[in-house]
């Protein structure tokens, strides 16, 4: 997504100054739906069957589906102005940005919940580590 945002802020950069194709924003765009679709769009919706159990699963969804529409809104009311405020290329560069520091977190900070319980989750989001059972003396 931020790779397609990036490439639609370029072209309203450079549009105004060259004859750029007309399919180049139409491809950008494309690519953020897909991006969006295949890749972040389904990610919560992972994450809540990793760390909800089966009773908390509904409300939380329904959580996240309530704050993600929310969010939605706002960035479509607000889409406007702040492409007049700060220019269209400028706005499609901050949400490349917002994209990129947001697949830097995934990656960087997201624990790996493959094959782990909820409270071995649980344990490594809050920061506390398993403790070891060493009960052979070391030689």
């Amino acid at each position: 997504m931020g790779v397609g945002m990036l490439c639609l802020g370029g072209w309203f950069l450079c549009a105004s100054a060259a004859n750029l194709p007309g399919w180049v924003p139409v491809l950008a765009m494309c690519v953020c739906i897909f991006a969006d679709a295949a890749g972040f769009q389904p990610v919560s919706y992972i994450i809540i069957t990793d760390l909800f159990t089966f009773p908390l699963r509904g409300t939380v969804s329904a959580f996240a589906n309530i704050c993600a529409k929310l969010l939605n809104f706002i960035q479509t009311k607000w889409f406007y102005d702040l492409s007049q405020h700060i220019g269209m290329h400028w706005t499609f560069i901050m949400f490349s940005l917002v994209c990129f520091v947001g697949c830097f977190y995934s990656v960087f900070f997201f624990p790996e919940t493959r094959g782990k319980t909820v409270e071995e989750i649980y344990e490594e989001l809050s920061g506390k580590k398993k403790k070891q059972n060493n009960d052979s003396p070391e030689a």
